[in-house]
């Protein structure tokens, strides 16, 4: 039994906040860096299949930072 669902966690060296899970176990994170695409966004940090549908990741680039939302396993810019 995980308990993702219990807490937000950060793995140790991960770059990540699980803060849930989905039906599957899958982690639901929070995550931050340089990327600003779906392929930028798995080569920083990893494949679709390691995270929940719903996970965020927060582009943290000088003039331009956006948030981008994994959905049906893409990286999905989230617009105002």
């Amino acid at each position: 039994m995980s308990t993702y669902n219990s807490k937000i966690a950060r793995p140790q060296g991960g770059a990540y906040l699980i803060i849930g899970e989905d039906a599957n176990g899958l982690p639901c994170i929070i995550a931050t860096g340089q990327a600003a695409n779906d392929g930028a966004i798995v080569a920083a940090i990893g494949a679709d299949a390691l995270w929940a549908d719903g996970s965020l990741y927060i582009s943290c680039v000088d003039g331009a930072g956006t948030i981008w939302q994994k959905r049906a396993d893409t990286w999905t810019e989230l617009t105002a």
